[in-house]
């Protein structure tokens, strides 16, 4: 089963609803510099999970220059959280992954549970020799099935 849950696809998007930034004011607030770098790191952080806490490494990952992210990484250091390993992470982003990956593995478990029970419903039709086509027939997809 491990396997299995391996490969499956990460959570492709994150919800980002324009108003809720617009009316953060550390982000009306900030530079379109820091702009640009918070919802880069945010990208990184959806994918990755965090990103380096330091400047240089943190540059390097994005291909920007790191005077650029020095300058702009104090404004918008609010909508991360340090990490015990030194890397930074988004818990707004952390928290909304979560929540998909739990909403998944129920829709998940819950189609294995109709599946059982189809295949429990399947088994048990097909040992009951009783059954006749007349039974069968006034069953509507049944019928469908006899033509």
């Amino acid at each position: 089963m491990t396997s299995i849950r391996q490969a499956i696809r990460p959570p492709p998007a994150f919800q980002c609803y324009a108003s809720d930034w617009i009316a953060k004011e550390g982000y009306h607030f900030a530079s379109a510099t820091a702009r640009g770098l918070l919802f880069s790191m945010m990208n990184h952080c959806w994918v990755s999970d965090s990103v380096p806490a330091d400047p240089d490494r943190l540059a390097r990952l994005l291909g920007l220059p790191v005077e650029e992210v020095v300058r702009a990484l104090p404004t918008i250091a609010q909508f991360f959280a340090e990490e015990k390993s030194g890397r930074l992470c988004c818990p707004e982003l952390a928290s909304q992954k979560s929540k998909y990956l739990a909403q998944r593995e129920e829709r998940s478990r819950s189609g294995r549970k109709g599946a059982a029970a189809l295949h429990r419903k399947q088994k048990n039709d097909s040992a009951q020799p009783w059954l006749s086509l007349t039974t069968l027939s006034r069953h509507p997809l049944r019928r469908e099935e006899l033509s």
